[in-house]
């Protein structure tokens, strides 16, 4: 089954591999024979799942076989509260993993209600604004964009900016495939 991402792309089986391994950490060769047995939605919320409730994925997957994904959260024990603490845990996790976030610091600002989103681009522009994450937080609002806040409010040179969330995109994201000379850089502004 091919899965497409956001703009429409369809995700390789490769790319879908690399996906997974990068959001949960198993070997290649396991996510292979899942993907072989399930279609990739499947997959990801079952390694999810698993991830929550520590266990083996595959016992999820089973479990899937024969019941709908509610079932399978009470069976796993995942109550609501259980849920939220681990997806704090999870997203505490990939801050750190992915972008050197402290753990501890991204755990208690997601227990404060910050967006796993907001947290790294609080932790990105800490250091070129001079300004601890906390403060970015609060200073930032939704009014405008965090480029818009970051260049016109803040005064951070704009190609820094760009070059920097360049380097710091999603790694469970396929790599970005060569575009025409078209706007890409005016749709990439929206970080």
């Amino acid at each position: 089954m091919a899965l497409a991402d956001r703009r429409g792309s369809t995700l390789s089986p490769e790319e879908q591999i690399h996906a997974l391994h990068e959001k949960f950490q198993y070997p290649h060769s396991r996510i292979r024979l899942w993907l072989e047995e399930a279609p990739f939605k499947d997959v990801e919320k079952a390694l999810l799942y698993a991830w929550m409730a520590e266990c083996d994925p595959g016992q999820v997957l089973n479990m899937r076989k024969k019941e709908p994904w509610e079932r399978i959260q009470r069976h796993l024990h995942l109550t609501p509260d259980r849920y939220q603490i681990r997806w704090h845990d999870y997203c505490a996790d990939r801050l750190h993993r992915w972008w050197g976030v402290d753990k501890a610091q991204a755990l208690r600002l997601l227990q404060e209600g910050w967006p796993m989103h907001y947290i790294k681009m609080a932790a990105l522009l800490s250091v070129p604004l001079s300004m601890n994450m906390k403060a970015i937080l609060q200073k930032r609002t939704r009014e405008c964009r965090w480029r818009t806040w970051a260049v016109e409010r803040m005064g951070m040179d704009g190609d820094r900016y760009d070059s920097m969330m360049q380097a710091a995109r999603n790694p469970s994201l396929p790599p970005r495939k060569e575009k025409q000379e078209s706007a890409p850089a005016e749709r990439n502004r929206s970080l």
